[in-house]
């Protein structure tokens, strides 16, 4: 229907077709989103686009959809004019057949723009792009959302993106996964390692604090793993405060999961980590010593990872403990499925836990008599999840869901209304209120005290 209203035109309806499909969503009346993927859009339908969008009667900001329609040269006037408007806030060029020509024009606009935040340009070429790339960064200070995975963008990229973040105010979160630079033409061709980018990436991170809360780094080529890994543990206990980090496919040793072990132990700050087909050396220790002292993660992603014995009794340390604010664990192996064995630890670990309210498992039929276990497992799961759905969904209301339930206990003691409030509970609730995921940890909170 959108290509059709943009192929005849049809401006009016254009303009109600993306206001229904947001208002049916996500009930906002000042926002509307509007999906042109894949429509083979021609030059003259992205400039009536362009038009309609410039001359909007009614200004209400815009996420636009452009992915996957092949943009030349000939397109770049519309998309400018696009980037230019001020209600456009979201913008997907991802498989737009973009090339460092056309990724310097978006840069170029990108460096005055005031009003955009979401910009993804994943699945283009853009090689030779980080220079502009990081000159954009420099200069633009509203940008939020940045995807760049699949880009083919090579170490001296990553370099220039770093230092471009360097001076940057406003972005959270940078996705550069899966990036492998050709050096080679063929059918045998080779890759370009990432890791001298990888390191003035974290190094940059580390001394420099900056806005970053989300990175992922899923899936690129490295040529020492572990070095890698090192740099960016360093990172992590440095001026760093990210939030969300993928390193899925990443080929540390031993070594690289001891560090990375370490450093669960000691974060206070990272709340989501997905370590998905990581390679593994034979001593696990290490990583495994570091999930059980962990309290910070609310997501943890295994996929690829055969739950056996150490593992399991490593997560059933981690879910046992009574700060644990695990909400969601996804692992699992198709190739090897859970043994009974290896179910039992989080089993007795679900028996009390309150937290975990997501379980995700990738395996093929389970063993036999592990059945049972794993039907324990995901009701206890399922009930945790029901509660958590009765609880306030805003950070605000669950803060004051906690202070009132402790003036209450504290009342009711006889003690004054001032020591109602923990000095330690007092940092930690404003830390997890000035987070991005602090509703899951209040709400984790709120459920302690109701217990």
């Amino acid at each position: 229907m959108a290509k059709y209203l943009v192929r005849h035109r049809l401006g009016e309806h254009l303009e109600w077709l993306s206001r229904r499909s947001v208002d049916r969503l996500d009930k906002c009346r000042d926002h509307a989103e509007l999906n042109l993927r894949g429509l083979r859009l021609t030059v003259d339908d992205l400039a009536f686009l362009a038009t309609w969008v410039v001359r909007g009667r009614e200004k209400v900001t815009l996420k636009i959809d452009l992915s996957n329609n092949r943009l030349g040269s000939e397109h770049m006037e519309s998309v400018v004019q696009l980037l230019q408007d001020p209600s456009v806030v979201s913008l997907d060029l991802s498989g737009c057949g973009l090339n460092k020509t056309r990724i310097g024009i978006v840069c170029e606009t990108m460096r005055t723009n005031s009003t955009l935040i979401s910009l993804v340009l994943s699945s283009n070429s853009c090689a030779g792009s980080g220079e502009a790339i990081g000159w954009m960064l420099r200069r633009n200070t509203s940008l939020v959302f940045l995807e760049l995975s699949d880009c083919n963008l090579g170490p001296d990229s990553f370099t220039h993106i770093a230092d471009g973040l360097e001076n940057n105010p406003s972005l959270e979160h940078l996705d550069l996964s899966l990036n492998r630079r050709h050096r080679e033409p063929g059918r045998h061709s080779r890759y370009d390692t990432v890791d001298a980018g990888i390191a003035q990436l974290a190094l940059s991170l580390r001394f420099m604090p900056t806005a970053l809360r989300s990175l992922d780094l899923s899936g690129l080529t490295l040529q020492d793993g572990d070095a890698c890994l090192a740099q960016v543990v360093s990172m992590l206990k440095g001026k760093a405060r990210i939030e969300t980090l993928r390193l899925a496919h990443w080929n540390p040793s031993q070594t690289g999961l001891q560090q990375l072990g370490e450093l669960l132990i000691s974060t206070k700050t990272l709340r989501h980590l997905d370590l998905s087909h990581v390679g593994r050396g034979p001593d696990q220790s290490g990583l495994h010593e570091g999930l059980r002292q962990n309290t910070s993660l609310v997501t943890l992603k295994l996929q690829g990872w055969a739950l056996k014995a150490p593992l399991a009794k490593a997560l059933e340390g981690m879910l046992s403990n009574e700060r644990c604010r695990l909400e969601q664990l996804e692992i699992g192996a198709q190739s090897n499925p859970p043994s009974r064995s290896a179910l039992e630890p989080l089993a007795r670990a679900m028996r009390e836990n309150k937290s975990l309210a997501v379980f995700r498992t990738f395996n093929a039929e389970p063993k036999p008599g592990s059945t049972e276990l794993l039907t324990q497992i995901e009701q206890r799961v399922e009930e945790n999840w029901r509660f958590l759905q009765t609880l306030p969904g805003s950070a605000e209301l669950a803060m004051a869901k906690i202070f009132a339930m402790r003036l209450r206990s504290t009342l009711e003691e006889g003690k004054e209304r001032t020591e109602f409030m923990p000095t330690e509970l007092i940092k930690e609730t404003i830390h997890c209120s000035s987070r991005i995921d602090g509703n899951s940890t209040i709400r984790q909170l709120a459920h302690s005290f109701d217990t």
